[in-house]
């Protein structure tokens, strides 16, 4: 071992260890970049799915409104259309959860249920019915 200006002068094992944890730091490095750049084209790959469907429902929307000048609808009657069509779809998603309300109650017994009852106030007691000791 030699000193230079009171420093050891470095030895071949002490550069390649130096050099062995610089090259592990690097590689460290390069799996961050990797990691990173896998992850930003995964988020471009989701981006670009998302542009491509909203491109594709663009130009469906665009055919849609030809094809409603076409038949003569003006774009506030396609709208309106469109908005009752949606009515439509909402009560029958309100009938078929009357109905599968009142068909549970009748699976469990609780109401017998008559015409015109709404079953859902039933389900509401339903905690009620089933563990009285846990209501108090």
């Amino acid at each position: 071992m030699v000193l230079v200006h009171g420093f050891q002068e470095p030895t071949l094992q002490m550069v390649i260890w130096l050099l062995l944890a610089q090259q592990a730091e690097a590689k460290r490095h390069c799996r961050q970049v990797w990691t990173d750049n896998a992850a930003i084209q995964q988020s471009l790959s989701k981006v670009t799915s998302k542009v491509v469907a909203l491109s594709t429902e663009m130009a469906e929307l665009q055919q849609r409104v030809a094809e409603s000048e076409e038949l003569g609808l003006a774009p506030a009657k396609a709208v309106a259309l469109h908005d009752h069509h949606l009515i439509l779809v909402q009560a029958t998603i309100e009938d078929l959860d009357y109905i599968q309300c009142r068909n549970n109650l009748w699976v469990f017994g609780i109401h017998e249920g008559k015409k015109g009852d709404d079953p859902r106030q039933y389900i509401i007691e339903l905690p009620q019915r089933a563990f009285p000791e846990l209501m108090d």
